[in-house]
């Protein structure tokens, strides 16, 4: 297990820092392919930064429900219903281009939605509450990051993002509901992410048992 874990940590190590960085979208930038590394595939970038951040989005969810009092009440307002443009759980099971454009897609929201909600909202308690505004940034730069790399994906598979417009927000007057749309977005975010997760680790282990496989037919033979 130890071995697993060092090796995948070697990998996502290998990311370029531009993957983490760069907040250029494909449909307002046509150069943006030419930016695209040559040298590895991004999708595969894609999913292993799926499955190191799996635990983060779990955490991030968990500190903002303390941040913001909302323990006792998440199950009656944060996890009744996931957010509506979130895909269903089985999005890996869509051909490949269909999966890209839909993440491409819910990606674009994600980053409109921590830039216009809760970023904003953290930054106006970051003197009190240091910590949760560091995991929400943190958030928001791999989120940009995930959509950088569907972006190259896209671009190399030779497939034209999708035109997408972020679903407006209701504007609450109340504080509370503030909060209830963040514990809202983050529980969909974080169930998002690790059901991604799963299914890339679990598509992982199905390859690295083929080529065992092989690996031992062929020394047999």
């Amino acid at each position: 297990m130890g071995q697993k874990s060092q090796g995948l940590g070697v990998q996502l190590a290998l990311v370029p820092l531009l993957i983490l960085l760069s907040m250029t979208l494909v449909d307002s930038n046509p150069n943006v392919c030419q930016k695209c590394s040559k040298g590895s595939d991004p999708l595969n970038k894609t999913k292993l930064k799926i499955i190191m951040m799996s635990q983060d989005t779990q955490d991030l969810y968990n500190s903002y429900l303390t941040h913001e009092n909302l323990l006792d009440v998440s199950h009656q307002f944060c996890n009744v219903a996931p957010v509506p443009w979130f895909p269903n759980r089985n999005i890996n099971r869509a051909p490949e281009s269909s999966m890209l454009q839909d993440l491409h897609k819910t990606l674009i929201y994600l980053d409109d939605y921590f830039a216009g909600l809760l970023m904003q909202q953290q930054e106006r308690r970051q003197p009190t509450e240091p910590a949760l505004f560091k995991k929400m940034e943190n958030a928001s730069l791999s989120v940009k990051g995930l959509l950088y790399n569907v972006q190259c994906a896209l671009c190399i598979r030779g497939l034209v993002p999708d035109s997408v417009t972020p679903p407006g927000r209701t504007l609450h007057t109340s504080d509370f509901y503030r909060k209830i749309d963040g514990c809202r977005l983050l529980s969909s975010y974080s169930n998002f992410i690790r059901n991604l997760a799963r299914a890339f680790n679990r598509q992982a282990g199905k390859r690295k048992r083929r080529r065992s496989g092989r690996g031992m037919a062929q020394i047999s033979g």
